[in-house]
């Protein structure tokens, strides 16, 4: 008997050394115990999901007038292999007083049935089910041992198939974020803008491959350009499209109207209607003029940048209005200001001031301003740099915690 079971564990593991889908490798389990156990049904059955409940996978009958009646399988076998964790061996289940009368006994007419764990190493995975009706013959502690022995084979397999295609998935998953990552590098502007005397300068650091941060530099005319920047409430790929649809809506507006109360307006319109009630996002864009260094803005609820006077301090420009999408049909206010010869502003996504040390404490705007002093001799793009680097020392990490965007623009002499 012994080599029996040798040479039957040697057919299996040798059927079962490749690599193969799990709904395959199932039926292909089902099908060598059929094949090497004498049954009239089997049933191969999982836990899934968060209540672990047992899911019929593979079933198999093999006798010709029972494949039109449905298998019951017996509740009381399966809940004491499961409590027990141990293999169970009813060899003449009419003569068991408790399983007798059972339903699913009787309606399938059961004389003998096996149930044995789908052991893992550390937990039950599943179990397997067998029983005897038209074959008179019960099952003997010989079959129980073999088909425990095959279940134990079964089971690491098993358990190595979901690893290996919780690996792919991931694979899969990792490609295509590095794919939507790229397709959304693409919405963002290539290079840094000329636009003498300004110098400017802007990047965006996504804390997963996609964000929903956004900026951008749109050339209105020869004298006028476009400064946007944007924080979509929440990360990842929603956030990431809600992003775009923005980036598509504004160049689509931009081009219609360069009143920016009304440009904000039907933004706002645009995202309430194309967004659940939980989606919003702060939007700063203005006009920088540089014929008559004015900058004028509108601010939906954005963290308010920082223009930076040597001489005069610090400014900040507040919001004018609510983060587009919260309200239908609201208005917006749009406000100027004049850089001179030196001064520098920058826009900021609240990943940056929101970054937070190991002891809770953010960043916040006074290290981000006391940053923008001490860097007024270097060019946009620099300062740009050393925003970034403070903010990563403080926090710690190396990767940021929310999307972190950055815009500088230095006016020259």
């Amino acid at each position: 008997q012994d080599q029996k079971f040798l040479g039957v564990l040697s057919e299996v593991s040798q059927a079962l050394i490749y690599h193969m889908p799990l709904e395959k490798l199932l039926d292909h389990i089902m099908d060598l115990i059929t094949g090497n156990i004498p049954m009239d049904r089997g049933v191969l059955m999982l836990r899934e999901g968060q209540t672990d409940q047992l899911v019929h996978k593979v079933v198999r009958v093999l006798d010709s007038p029972l494949r039109n009646q449905p298998i019951l399988v017996s509740r009381s076998i399966v809940r004491t292999a499961l409590d027990k964790n141990s293999s169970i061996l009813i060899s003449d289940i009419q003569s068991d007083e408790q399983l007798r009368g059972q339903v699913s006994v009787v309606r399938g007419q059961i004389h003998s049935a096996m149930c044995v764990p789908l052991w893992n190493g550390d937990a039950i995975i599943g179990l397997i089910y067998c029983d005897r009706a038209a074959l008179h013959g019960p099952f003997t502690e010989d079959d129980l041992r073999l088909l425990t022995l095959l279940a134990n084979l079964a089971a690491n397999k098993i358990e190595n198939a979901k690893l290996t295609e919780a690996a792919i998935r991931e694979e899969h998953i990792i490609r295509e974020m590095e794919t939507a990552a790229q397709i959304q590098k693409d919405f963002l502007p290539k290079e840094d803008p000329v636009f003498e005397p300004f110098d400017i300068s802007g990047s965006t650091r996504a804390c997963r491959y996609v964000g929903g941060d956004y900026y951008d530099f749109i050339p209105v005319d020869a004298d006028r350009l476009g400064l946007v920047i944007a924080d979509v409430s929440g990360t990842g790929v929603s956030a990431a499209l809600h992003m775009a649809g923005l980036r598509a809506s504004l160049h689509s507006e931009i081009a219609v109207t360069k009143d920016l109360s009304r440009l904000a307006a039907r933004l706002n319109d645009s995202v309430h209607k194309g967004s659940d009630s939980h989606t919003f996002i702060s939007f700063f864009f203005g006009l920088l003029d540089r014929g008559r260094g004015e900058f004028e803005y509108v601010n939906a609820g954005h963290n308010p940048p920082l223009l930076v006077d040597p001489a005069r301090g610090v400014r900040s420009l507040e919001s004018t209005g609510f983060c587009l999408g919260m309200f239908p049909s609201v208005s917006f206010e749009t406000r100027m200001v004049r850089l001179e010869p030196g001064d520098i502003l920058c826009l900021f996504t609240d990943g940056i001031v929101e970054s937070r040390n190991p002891d809770k404490v953010e960043f916040g705007d006074d290290r981000l301003t006391q940053r923008l002093r001490e860097s007024a001799g270097l060019r946009a793009r620099e300062i740009m740099e050393k925003i970034y680097e403070d903010a990563f020392a403080f926090s710690t990490c190396a990767e940021p915690g929310d999307d972190m965007t950055v815009v500088v623009v230095k006016r020259g002499a």
